[in-house]
């Protein structure tokens, strides 16, 4: 393929700012290409490299913006036009924080992971990465560039099912990448880099249509391309915005929101739903309503749920007359809550959307209680958390927090089953065991999440000026895992009678500790 020029585009909106172009300026450009040029896919350029069609365009998106959905996508649908969408994978569901710096670029939200497959099913979009969490490579060590490379393809490949050889770097200067970027990205599993190959067989598209005569830039990309030729307006590229999150966070934060994304309505109806005996789920949520009920709280009080999940605590808090909202950072489960609280008497309800844990988007003072189960440990640390619910609770409000006992032999064989079940043999070994005995086949997978020694825990509360309260000890087991979940009925009867052990010395064989604190004042 001598020639070629492959255009791209970030933004496709009414807003101005250098990263978009109006819905009818994108118009008139696509309708030049197709009526001059063939368009290509990106994919499919390495395999045709040795062939000389005359001049091919390929279209590309960078930054995975929702008005791609609603403004580009019909356009390009029209005439059947591939084109290839870039995700900065941390933030779906979210939107550009990377340029609330720029003051020039207008924020606009990113389409949410559900959004991304339903797009990839219409066949005319191919997906590559645009790293975690939209960094410059350029300016990071070996270790944190593989992490952004490798984290997003992981992410990608799990959510669509398919595997993710394109990546284009953020930012697209020449210095943004080099030798030493492209052989990280290598050994990450990306196809060999050929952009020194098309380097000098890229041609500028003549910019008939742009309604601004926008210039032509350079920009680099890996995988089974590449250069691309963008058309940008003439302006200055934007400052980089550093993100709050690095490179860990973001790893952390986009592997839980896609795990939760593929599993919304199966965790719900499994947990919550499922007329079983015992449900660790349940009866946490049992607890943490005796422990409000314990504040006597007035009607009326503002609650927060941290990790709200399918949003039965938030229904049952709106049921009981308090002001409840819920935030969760899977846009899967948001979904999943909003339809359970809209469906169950609440039509109008809508204070539960995607949030960040370390990153609360209330005012300071803004409620009386706040609520995190099985939150707090999967981030990397605690602090960023525990300061952020600080500052949303009003003087003595209280926090509830859900953290997972490390001295449980639960919680031990659990960390020791996660590394077994990585041997492949041992892995399907215990499918068959399990396909035999509850004619299941199917392990469950479970994110990586931290421990916590609950008295130490306690103390460390008291570091950020919470004091505790009372605390539950939950989600007990006869046997640990696996071989509990080979045994269902009889491990929930007899979790179910150890219940009662809750808050006597013997809870510390719970695999769930659950603590209520006052925050000073």
């Amino acid at each position: 393929m001598a020639n070629l020029t492959i255009v791209m585009y970030h933004s496709v909106s009414a807003t101005v700012d250098p990263y978009t172009v109006s819905p009818q300026a994108f118009r008139q450009q696509i309708e030049f290409i197709a009526n001059t040029y063939p368009v290509v896919r990106l994919k499919d350029v390495s395999r045709q490299a040795q062939r000389d069609d005359g001049r091919n365009v390929v279209i590309t998106f960078d930054d995975a913006f929702a008005d791609f959905l609603e403004s580009a996508l019909p356009v390009l649908a029209e005439r059947s036009i591939p084109s290839t969408l870039f995700v900065p994978t941390a933030h779906l569901g979210g939107w550009n924080s990377w340029d609330r710096e720029t003051p020039a670029i207008a924020p606009k939200r990113i389409m949410s992971t559900q959004e991304m497959c339903r797009l990839c099913a219409t066949g005319l979009v191919d997906v590559g990465s645009h790293t975690v969490d939209h960094r410059n490579m350029r300016g990071l060590s070996s270790i944190d560039m593989h992490t952004q490379a490798a984290v997003s393809k992981r992410f990608l490949e799990d959510a669509l099912d398919a595997p993710i050889e394109m990546f284009s770097y953020p930012y697209g200067q020449r210095d943004n990448f080099s030798s030493g970027t492209s052989k990280v990205l290598s050994e990450a599993g990306y196809p060999a880099d050929v952009a020194e190959n098309l380097l000098h067989r890229a041609r500028r598209l003549v910019d008939h249509s742009r309604q601004d005569r926008g210039a032509l830039r350079l920009a680099g990309c890996q995988g089974s391309f590449g250069l691309r030729v963008a058309i940008e307006r003439r302006s200055a590229a934007p400052p980089l915005g550093e993100d709050a999150m690095n490179a860990e966070r973001a790893l952390i934060k986009g592997e839980l929101s896609g795990f939760y994304d593929r599993i919304a309505r199966e965790y719900h109806q499994v947990h919550y739903l499922a007329t079983t005996s015992y449900s660790p789920l349940k009866q946490r949520q049992r607890y943490i309503e005796e422990m409000i009920d314990e504040l006597h709280l007035p009607r009326g009080a503002r609650i927060l749920d941290v990790g709200c999940g399918p949003g039965e605590l938030v229904l049952h808090l709106l049921q009981q007359g308090y002001e409840a909202a819920g935030i969760d950072i899977s846009d899967g489960m948001v979904s999943e809550a909003a339809a359970t609280i809209r469906a169950s008497g609440f039509p109008n309800f809508a204070a539960v959307s995607v949030g960040d844990i370390e990153k609360l988007a209330f005012e300071d003072g803004a409620f009386d209680v706040v609520i995190a189960s099985g939150v707090i440990e999967y981030q990397k640390d605690d602090r960023e958390a525990l300061l952020e619910m600080r500052r949303v609770l009003t003087r003595n409000g209280h926090v509830i927090l859900n953290v997972t006992n490390r001295y449980s032999y639960i919680t031990l064989s659990e960390n020791l089953y996660k590394r077994v079940k990585k041997v492949r043999v041992i892995r399907r070994a215990l499918a068959v065991l399990r396909r035999w005995i509850v004619q299941e086949g199917q392990l469950t997978e479970i994110p990586n999440n931290r421990t916590h020694a609950p008295r130490q825990f306690d103390r460390d509360l008291r570091k950020y000026d919470f004091h505790k309260v009372t605390h539950n000890f939950f989600r007990f087991s006869p046997l640990p895992v696996p071989l509990d979940s080979l045994f269902p009925a009889t491990c929930r009867a007899i979790g179910r009678w150890m219940e009662r052990f809750s808050r006597r010395p013997l809870g510390i064989l719970g695999g769930g500790y659950l603590v209520m604190a006052r925050k000073g004042s």
